[in-house]
């Protein structure tokens, strides 16, 4: 901004007359004028050369017009903006323009391509490329790939830089530059199943201090499988008749999995008699490369087969199914790759029979030393009587010796039926108790709704008779028949409700208190005792509640695991062993702790709750709880 220019007047200048100073002040003032004359007339001469016109002549003061300057404060406030100003359009410069451009992100891109309906088994190629799509350079640029679960890398056109291949080091990139990837690998995953690629495409733009990212997605989707499984078996069958059932596998690619698991999926009320391989004790057939034959134009696999029998259902109808599965690359999931199915129409039977083994008709868990309470009912429930029947009770049990787990010397049946053994392997061994109308008149003819219930009570050895700990079983099969003579007739043989009893380790808890008087104050010298003979435990856990005004020794010293002690509430405290693994070298864990009683309540009657037992048996893999006496107080 250009400055003024001061203004003149033409008119002469005219001093102005000083006044006269006050009589005190007079000496000093003359004194002052005298020494200032010399300095003034000096003053004056400077004055007439800058200001005089061209004809010699002063310009009049009195007119000049002088602009007032700023004030401080209002010039700071202006270059305050100014410079804030600047600065933000030197980063905003910085941020986004390089050179005379505006930087954009978008103009930064990373993209994939492939098939998105996969057929398993079959490797496919999937294209990364990536674009620099502006005038300024980018460097730092690197590109990571997350795969889906199922995906097994086989090569790519660009090395990678780690060993998992899902990094690579692009380096930079020039304006407008462009590169690919191609990657080739198989998709595992179960039919129908959709699973993402995940791309991040990092890179830091020049004259950036930070780094940037972009990246992209693609779904993939399995929809076809070359292995197939075909189930044969009947449509309709009548209750208790044995029936076959057939699984077919095919496979119309050259590609075998490493390993396949076939699991056929059996009703509730269908007992299976044999299996054709034998399957695993998971339920499952394997199949590995080696299982299998293979000719120039098919992979063979062996025909899989199960035999039983379908026992009373209210189900009209019974699917049979299969599985077919294979592991991920890291066997960490299965993944389901064929699946069949067959309904077979049951047809009822006049001979309802079932089995039930303390109280319950399906699975549960024993220990030694239990007995088994056995129940076989047989009703006529048709019109016609049945005639010449025969109950047939099966138990299948761990073996040492040739000495069955169940102590068949001391059963108890009222009706007195024939016992058979037999030795099926070196650790199994099996018991046939049979009844027919020698045994139980009844059987001879049962007439339309009439009802025969054969109750029998058979214990399991205790540990000092029968070391569960060195047997590699630890199942008993309990299964049960019945056969009769129909109307035409003809033989019939029906099943019951197979049971299997888990014989877990005989863990055994003891509450045990020992009373004295300290300091005119009831002590309480507790001890908890775990007994164990046969498998190794682990995570064990033990819990009791302590009531009233108490107090516990301040240190517990504990055998094994940890004790801790909590307060619930003002007259309540927690207290809980925890216990990792208990091996079968160690047979007994005994916990001691003191429990003063600080004060007497006259309506309060327990002293510790009920001990709430847990632990797993690392044999079975089954979960053992149950509670343990509590302390009373006397």
């Amino acid at each position: 901004m250009p400055e003024e220019i001061p203004q003149f007047s033409s008119k002469p200048l005219e001093e102005e007359k000083p006044k006269k100073p006050a009589r005190h002040k007079k000496i000093a003032a003359t004194n002052a004028i005298h020494r200032a004359s010399g300095r003034k007339k000096e003053i004056d001469e400077r004055l007439f050369s800058i200001y005089e016109d061209g004809s010699g002549n002063m310009p009049d003061m009195k007119e000049i017009k002088i602009k007032k300057p700023k004030s401080f404060l209002k010039t700071l406030l202006a270059f305050l903006f100014v410079a804030i100003s600047l600065s933000a359009a030197t980063l905003a410069g910085y941020f986004f323009f390089s050179g005379s451009e505006k930087f954009s992100e978008s103009q930064v891109v990373v993209a994939i391509s492939g098939p998105e309906k996969i057929t398993l088994g079959e490797p496919n190629d999937y294209i990364i490329t990536y674009e620099n799509n502006q005038g300024d350079k980018i460097n730092n640029v690197t590109l990571n790939v997350y795969y889906p679960s199922g995906f097994i890398f086989q090569n790519s056109s660009t090395p990678s830089e780690n060993p998992n291949h899902t990094e690579w080091n692009i380096g930079s990139l020039s304006p407008n530059e462009k590169g690919e990837i191609t990657i080739t690998g198989l998709t595992y995953g179960s039919i129908g199943q959709k699973q993402s690629w995940r791309l991040f495409f990092n890179y830091q733009p020049i004259n950036f201090q930070s780094e940037l990212q972009n990246n992209a997605t693609f779904n993939v989707e399995i929809s076809e499988s070359p292995i197939s499984v075909a189930l044969t078996g009947p449509d309709k069958v009548v209750v208790g008749n044995a029936v076959e059932y057939s699984f077919a596998i095919e496979n119309k690619s050259a590609w075998q999995p490493e390993r396949m698991e076939i699991t056929p999926i059996i009703p509730a009320n269908f007992s299976v008699s044999t299996s054709t391989p034998a399957l695993d004790k998971n339920g499952k057939w394997i199949i590995t490369k080696k299982t299998s034959t293979s000719t120039p134009e098919k992979i063979i696999y062996p025909m899989y087969k199960i035999k039983g029998q379908f026992i009373n259902s209210e189900d009209e109808t019974s699917p049979v199914k299969v599985a077919i599965s294979i592991p991920s690359s890291d066997n960490s999931q299965l993944f389901q790759i064929a699946e069949g199915e067959i309904k077979t129409e049951l047809v009822k039977n006049d001979l309802n029979f079932n089995m039930a083994i303390n109280g319950t008709t399906t699975d549960f868990s024993s220990h030694s030393g239990d007995t088994l309470n056995i129940s076989l009912r047989l009703k006529n429930e048709g019109k016609n009587d049945i005639k010449n029947a025969s109950i047939k009770l099966t138990a299948e049990g761990p073996s040492i010796s040739r000495k069955s787990v169940i102590d068949w010397q001391t059963i108890s049946d009222d009706y007195d039926g024939d016992i058979k053994g037999e030795q099926m392997s070196d650790s199994i061994r099996r018991g046939i108790i049979t009844w027919n109308s020698a045994k139980i008149p009844a059987l001879a003819k049962i007439q339309s709704g009439k009802e025969i219930v054969v109750d029998i009570r058979l214990p399991i050895k205790n540990s000092n008779d029968f070391d569960i700990g060195s047997s590699p079983e630890y199942l008993i099969k309990m299964t049960a028949a019945a056969t009769f003579k129909d109307k035409t007739n003809a033989l019939q043989t029906i099943l019951g409700n197979p049971i299997n009893i888990t014989l877990n380790s005989d863990l055994n808890f003891e509450n045990e208190d020992n009373i004295s008087t300290a300091n005119g104050k009831e002590e309480h010298k507790i001890s908890w005792i775990l007994a164990n003979h046969y498998h190794s435990l682990k995570n064990i856990v033990l819990t009791a509640d302590i009531y009233g005004d108490t107090a516990l020794t301040e240190q517990i010293e504990t055998p094994a695991g940890e004790i801790k002690i909590t307060q619930t509430d003002a007259k309540t405290k927690k207290i809980t062993w925890t216990i990792p693994e208990m091996p079968e070298s160690v047979d007994i864990l005994a916990l001691p702790f003191t429990i003063i009683l600080n004060s007497k309540n006259p309506t309060q009657q327990t002293l510790v709750s009920k001990v709430h037992i847990q632990a797993e048996d690392t044999i079975t893999s089954q979960k053992l709880d149950f509670m343990g006496d509590e302390i009373l107080l006397k």
